[in-house]
């Protein structure tokens, strides 16, 4: 969701089932002859890129649980609530430390998975070759 194309009553009703949201902010100040609101668009514009790799990257390996906090835009892409989970990447941690595998996007009980860690063994390993191939292995930026 782009808030900024929404009215409030659009968002309120989104934000009933979703109690997480990306608000790019920027500062207002002068750039010259650009406009006051420089940061605030660059801000936005580096959300929606981000949020467009996640869904290129996706659709391109046939993906849906990426680690990015990206979870609206996949699921108004099509993607199913089931498919995404969380994770949390650290570069410089090496190739055993950089995912940490907790995210409250995992609380499903009707999925067994009680807690915010993700405990299935299969979509750790899953959760991990993807981050491998997309993101990296832990190595320092």
């Amino acid at each position: 969701m782009r808030i900024s194309d929404r009215n409030w009553m659009q968002v309120e009703r989104l934000l009933a089932g979703e109690d997480r949201a990306v608000l790019p902010l920027g500062c207002t100040e002068q750039h010259a002859w650009l406009s006051l609101a420089t940061d605030s668009i660059l801000a936005e514009r580096v959300a929606v890129e981000a949020a467009e790799l996640v869904l290129r990257l996706a659709s391109r390996l046939g993906l849906e649980a990426l680690l990015l906090d990206a979870e609206q835009v996949l699921l108004d892409a099509g993607s199913r609530q089931a498919d995404l989970w969380g994770a949390n990447y650290y570069p410089g941690r090496g190739r055993e430390d950089c995912i940490e595998f907790t995210s409250l996007i995992n609380i499903r009980p009707a999925a067994g998975n009680r807690g915010m860690e993700l405990r299935d063994e299969a979509l750790r390993a899953r959760v991990r070759e993807i981050t491998f191939a997309l993101v990296g292995e832990g190595e320092p930026l």
